[in-house]
């Protein structure tokens, strides 16, 4: 977006038009007559974003906020934003605002916010959203987070916030940390002499025990899931943090938030390999990525009585838990990892189609597909695991959520 279409978007013309058809089918928009010189490409494609705003950031959509498709796209949800660890203080430092979705809830636990945005077009329309959502305790700089930091002389801010840019000059998709711009690693002891707190996010692609590596202090490593994908890594650093923190996981499933901490060397209750469960269950991803599913297993928040074999691996039991936070499966069979076995069993019982899934297995999937050799798709599923001393096996199973 340029700095003539911004303007022509904030017209009342545009805004009152984009108001009365922003329910509409953007497709059958382009069918309509519009006077001369009316840019309805750019109208259009601002009523299509904000339909796409309306579930990842409502509140802009709402207040028909000024999008851009690629700012939407790397923006964080706003249910995501708002269940962030961002604790509480007079003062906080956003070093990379993009759109602005953390912004807003980082305003509402800090009294005073400044955040930093390099390029003026989106600076601009993040301060005309500002006004839109009521947003008051915000500065917005247009400055590179290299250059604030080398030169801020300030007092200390009580939490400092950076969400590097994972896609390079490019545009390919970067995920190290050293590799996303800025370099938050070169940037850690200039961070860490501003800022009391510092969050950092990153990939969910990352291995967090080679983060833990990189980062060489105390930190709180959370994972956040939505609808069972792993969305990001934050990285949370409290100065006044000296012994090694829990891990944690925030969990986003159908408009609510759940979060939970918990140790890596947990154990749940064992299972005996050689018994056949009759029910399988496999908690949210963001749990397995921390490493602390087994620690949630045992919890209190997981009432199911049964147990597990490996620490990476399913949940047995022989009841069902409907309140189950996470997959639950009926078990029909239970057969060793045998291709050809599977097959004829599958051709046997009438399964033309089934779907793969895997955890704590060592073969991939792609080649368990092309030995087993059964169409992927269907309702049932092929649940691939390892059972202790029994090795490999393989269960036909029954989603049931």
């Amino acid at each position: 977006m340029n700095a003539q279409e911004l303007e022509q978007l904030l017209s009342p013309l545009l805004q009152g038009w984009i108001a009365e058809h922003r329910d509409a089918e953007p497709h059958a928009l382009a069918f309509l007559r519009h006077p001369e010189g009316f840019p309805k490409v750019l109208a259009i494609g601002q009523i299509a974003l904000l339909q796409k705003a309306a579930t990842k950031l409502p509140s802009w959509s709402r207040q028909q906020c000024i999008l851009t498709a690629r700012a939407l796209e790397q923006s964080t949800s706003e249910l995501l934003a708002d269940a962030k660890p961002w604790g509480q203080g007079q003062r906080a430092l956003d070093l990379t605002c993009g759109l602005g979705s953390d912004d807003r809830a980082l305003a509402m636990h800090y009294a005073d916010v400044v955040a930093l945005e390099p390029d003026p077009m989106l600076a601009a329309i993040v301060r005309h959203n500002h006004t839109r959502l009521d947003i008051t305790n915000v500065t917005l700089l247009i400055q590179a987070s290299e250059a604030y930091l080398a030169s801020y002389e300030g007092p200390a801010f009580d939490l400092i916030y950076i969400d590097p840019d994972r896609r390079d000059t490019q545009g390919q998709r970067q995920y190290g940390l050293r590799d996303c711009q800025p370099d938050v690693l070169t940037l850690l002891p200039r961070l860490l002499a501003l800022g009391k707190r510092l969050l950092i996010k990153a990939s969910p692609m990352l291995d967090l025990q080679a983060v833990a590596k990189e980062i060489d202090r105390p930190a709180t490593l959370w994972v956040a899931s939505e609808a069972n994908e792993c969305k990001e890594l934050l990285i949370e650093i409290d100065q006044q943090q000296t012994e090694l923190p829990p891990r944690g996981a925030i969990i986003l499933r159908k408009g609510q938030v759940h979060k939970y901490t918990g140790t890596t060397d947990a154990a749940a209750s064992a299972w005996n390999p050689a018994a056949t469960p009759k029910y399988i269950f496999e908690a949210d991803t963001a749990l397995y990525k921390a490493g602390i599913a087994a620690s949630w297993y045992a919890s209190q928040m997981h009432p199911l009585q049964g147990g597990m074999v490996g620490r990476e691996g399913y949940y047995f039991a022989d009841q069902d838990l409907s309140s189950f936070h996470g997959h639950r499966f009926r078990v029909q069979a239970r057969l060793d990892f045998k291709p050809t076995e599977i097959k004829k069993y599958c051709q046997a019982n009438g399964i033309a189609k089934i779907q793969y899934t895997r955890r704590d297995f060592d073969v991939p999937l792609e080649q368990v597909r092309q030995q087993v050799k059964v169409p992927e798709g269907g309702q049932l599923f092929l649940l691939l695991t390892r059972m202790g001393d029994q090795g490999r096996q393989a269960f036909i199973v029954e989603r049931l959520s």
